[in-house]
C-alpha cells in the first residue's frame, strides 16, 4: 500500500490546538450526538481534516504569529493562534450546531468532499520558486529572475525606491521594508508572498465552506427553488 505523502498530512501542532475545538463543537450539537458511533467518527475525522488545512495551509499562517512578516488581517486579527483556530472553527462551522439529523447528514457529505479536495490542495504546494514566479509577475518593475540564484531587483545596482515601496504596500509588509538587492531581503519578499497566497487559499476556502453550510441549515436541510422575477 502506497503512503500517504507527509505533505497531505497535517502538522501536529495544529491539529493538537483543532481537534479539541471541533469536538468541542461537534458535541455540542444533539443532532451529531444522536448519530450512530461510525458516522460520528466519520465527521469529526474529515471535519478535522478540513479545519486543520483551513486554518494553516502549508504551514503558512501559523508562523505570522511567532514571526510576522505582513500587517495583521482579518483573518489574524486574535491575540494568539488557538484564539485564532477557535475563532475562525466558530466562523465556518458554527451553523452545524443547531443542525437536525437531516442537515447533519448533508454536513457529512459536504466535510466528506472537502476532506477529499484538500489532498489536491496540499499536493499543490507553495514553494519558494513559485512564490517568487509570482513576485516577479505582480512587480515587474522591481524584481526580475536573473541574478545568480535566479532572484535579482530589476536594477541590482540601486533599486527603484517608488517600485520598492509600492510592491512593500501591495503585499502588506510591515516596515521597515527589505532591501531587495539584497539575499534576506529576498528572502522575505518570497517569505511574505508565500504566506499571502496562503491567506488568500484560506479565505476563498473559508468562504466556500461556510457557504456550504449556511445553505444546508437554512431551512429543514433544504432550500425551495423560486422562479426568477421578470420585468
Amino acid at each position: 500500500m502506497k503512503k500517504r505523502s507527509a505533505k497531505t498530512t497535517p502538522v501536529a501542532g495544529t491539529l493538537a490546538e483543532v481537534r479539541p475545538q471541533v469536538r468541542r463543537l461537534l458535541e455540542s450539537s444533539p443532532s451529531y450526538c444522536a448519530l450512530p458511533a461510525e458516522k460520528r467518527r466519520e465527521i469529526a475525522r474529515d471535519t478535522i481534516r478540513v479545519a486543520s488545512y483551513l486554518v494553516d495551509p502549508h504551514r503558512l499562517v501559523s508562523p505570522e504569529f511567532a514571526h510576522p512578516v505582513l500587517v495583521p488581517n482579518d483573518l489574524l486579527s486574535a491575540t494568539n493562534f488557538p484564539a485564532f483556530v477557535s475563532g475562525l472553527i466558530d466562523g465556518v462551522f458554527g451553523a452545524i450546531v443547531n443542525a437536525s439529523i437531516q442537515q447533519m447528514e448533508a454536513y457529512a457529505d459536504l466535510v466528506a468532499r472537502a476532506a477529499a479536495s484538500v489532498s489536491e490542495f496540499m499536493a499543490d504546494n507553495i514553494t519558494s520558486d513559485r512564490a517568487w514566479i509570482e513576485l516577479t509577475n505582480t512587480f515587474p518593475e522591481a524584481l526580475c529572475t536573473t541574478g545568480k540564484d535566479g532572484r535579482q531587483s530589476k536594477n541590482e545596482a540601486k533599486p527603484d525606491r517608488s517600485a520598492v515601496a509600492h510592491m512593500a504596500r501591495t503585499l502588506g509588509l510591515r516596515r521597515p521594508w527589505p532591501a531587495v538587492d539584497s539575499a534576506e531581503g529576498r528572502r522575505v519578499l518570497v517569505t511574505a508572498m508565500r504566506r499571502r497566497i496562503a491567506r488568500e487559499r484560506q479565505k476563498s476556502f473559508a468562504l466556500a465552506l461556510s457557504m456550504g453550510i449556511n445553505r444546508i441549515v437554512v431551512v429543514k436541510g433544504r432550500i425551495p427553488a423560486r422562479p426568477v422575477p421578470t420585468r
